[in-house]
């Protein structure tokens, strides 16, 4: 399961950014392969923070999420795209929320692997977000 997971997370950041994977993986001596993208979003901190918050809403605006399911009061079950239009699910735990700046989780559940990852918002001078996301 660790290695359609990897591989639809990699084509997940594909899709967001339009570049060839190696541009935006880095593979790790232990196998695991990180993530890293920045982007700038013209709005407020405070009204991406709003969306970010809720990744139940991604499919309507990511065609490659179909699914995101709220589990309790801080977990999630994601389902993707993977290779083939297959999709690929697993689960993650919000560890730490600091409003407005930032979402950091971990996957749970069987396969977890370790995995990990951080959403950091923060203001531009010209009143934009910049959004970082790395998984690792």
């Amino acid at each position: 399961m660790f290695c359609s997971r990897t591989v639809g997370i990699g084509l997940l950041a594909r899709s967001l950014v339009n570049k060839p994977l190696d541009n935006l993986l880095a593979a790790n001596g232990d196998g695991t392969i990180e993530v890293h993208k920045t982007i700038k979003i013209n709005a407020a901190p405070e009204k991406v923070f709003e969306v970010v918050k809720h990744p139940q809403s991604f499919p309507n605006f990511m065609s490659h999420v179909r699914e995101v399911q709220p589990i309790g009061d801080k977990g999630f079950r994601w389902t993707v795209d993977g290779i083939g239009g297959f999709p690929v699910g697993w689960e993650t735990e919000v560890t730490e929320v600091v409003p407005n700046k930032l979402i950091r989780w971990k996957n749970v559940g069987s396969g977890k692997n370790g995995q990990s990852g951080v959403v950091r918002l923060a203001a531009t001078a010209d009143g934009a977000t910049r959004l970082h996301v790395a998984r690792h």
